[in-house]
């Protein structure tokens, strides 16, 4: 989920970034990314619209599961103007040790930044190659399936950035 959350940031930080002019030398910060193929804000002329869709191939290499490649793909909406831009998205890699992950996941923000709700379902098989298990010298090979569901919901109490909600995560590994 921390890969969804910077995602996210980024996009926020795009969006509060671009600017219009709003009368005389005053100038007002607009929030915003392209919805529908429309973008908020001031574009240079000739400039092609800004696209939902963010989609960028991943690469990862670590002791446990080898070298990864794999896809993220996300469409990104602002669900209303006062909101941060939610994202929904799948993400899969394959590795070198036969290991694979698929994972879908969405964020959403609405009224205002006041309701926010986190999904996720991933699965995954996991299959770890160890040249030197635990520094003893031995080599070992585990296989798994990892299969996670999980939300949150929360709810803004007050002006000052309070929230309540609930959360549930699910795991069966086998």
């Amino acid at each position: 989920m921390k890969l969804t959350d910077h995602l996210i940031d980024v996009v926020r930080r795009a969006g509060n970034a671009r600017s219009k002019q709003v009368s005389g030398d005053r100038q007002q910060l607009v929030r915003g990314i392209s919805v529908r193929g429309e973008s908020v804000g001031a574009e240079p002329a000739g400039a092609a619209p800004e696209k939902p869709w963010l989609i960028t191939p991943t690469v990862s290499s670590n002791p446990k599961l080898g070298t990864e490649v794999g896809v993220l793909a996300a469409y990104l909406k602002q669900l209303d103007a006062h909101s941060t831009p939610s994202m929904t998205g799948l993400s899969a890699t394959y590795s070198d040790t036969d290991s694979s992950t698929l994972a879908l996941f969405s964020q959403l923000y609405w009224g205002g930044d006041g309701h926010r709700l986190t999904l996720l379902a991933a699965t995954a098989e996991v299959n770890n190659e160890y040249d030197d298990f635990l520094g003893s010298g031995q080599s070992a090979e585990t296989r798994d399936s990892v299969h996670t569901v999980g939300f949150r919901y929360l709810t803004r109490l007050s002006a000052g950035g309070w929230f309540a909600g609930a959360q549930e995560i699910g795991r069966a590994h086998v």
